[in-house]
């Protein structure tokens, strides 16, 4: 259960919010692929003040008929090592 439950329908919303708040250039990220009871997930790192990818979280994507239907995202770090992915994904400076 996410702490923020957030809806949005349509492709129009989640672009808008992915490009606004995530993706917003202020952030940078590293994505590193799992799974999550079958179905496609990524550890989600940020850039922190030291240089380091720290972890952020775990997104799940849902798929039907090829396309993404939802996308669930666990902002709780510790979430990452429990998909048992390394707690930093790398520095800036590599």
């Amino acid at each position: 259960m996410p702490p923020i439950p957030s809806w949005y329908r349509g492709r129009a919303a989640i672009e808008r919010v992915l490009r606004s708040v995530v993706f917003d250039g202020k952030r940078s990220w590293r994505m590193v692929p799992t799974a999550a009871n079958g179905q496609l997930a990524v550890g989600a790192y940020e850039l922190d003040s030291s240089g380091v990818y720290a972890p952020h979280g775990v997104t799940v994507l849902t798929l039907r008929g090829g396309l993404i239907d939802e996308i669930s995202h666990f902002r709780t770090p510790s979430m990452v090592e429990r998909f048992g992915l390394s707690l930093q994904a790398g520095s800036d400076a590599g």
